[in-house]
């Protein structure tokens, strides 16, 4: 008996789970010091879990230049946050903000600084 309560509660709080991945545009940037043009893009992985109580959302940002991984790391529910990494001995921080557009939809804008300087806006 307590091995079917178990399993019935198991279902009912696991939920499903949904997985979204939002990939940016790849943009150009030539920080100073640099040879050549860098090639920045990103994507945003969502997964969305449905429960019985209560529903959770958990996004992971990822950057890329010249398609080397730069940073990773965990935003916030509705995708704000801050994360930093390096490239080349320059840092890479990624500024994070959002805007609701629908209950589905949400407007997420990171901006990318290379050595504190403004670089390029991933959108997702």
């Amino acid at each position: 008996m307590n091995k079917i309560f178990i399993l019935i509660a198991g279902i009912l709080l696991g939920g499903c789970v949904t997985t979204a991945i939002d990939v940016s545009p790849a943009q150009s940037y030539k920080p100073n010091g640099a040879k050549e043009l860098w090639r920045i893009t990103g994507n945003l992985d969502s997964k969305f879990k449905e429960g019985l109580i209560q529903n959770n959302t958990f996004r992971i940002l990822y950057v890329y230049i010249n398609g080397n991984l730069v940073i990773r790391g965990g935003l916030s529910e509705n995708a704000t946050g801050e994360l930093s990494g390096g490239y080349q001995g320059h840092e890479i921080i990624s500024s994070c903000s959002s805007e609701v557009k629908t209950p589905n939809w949400l407007d997420v804008r990171c901006m990318i600084l290379i050595d504190n300087e403004r670089a390029v806006t991933l959108t997702f």
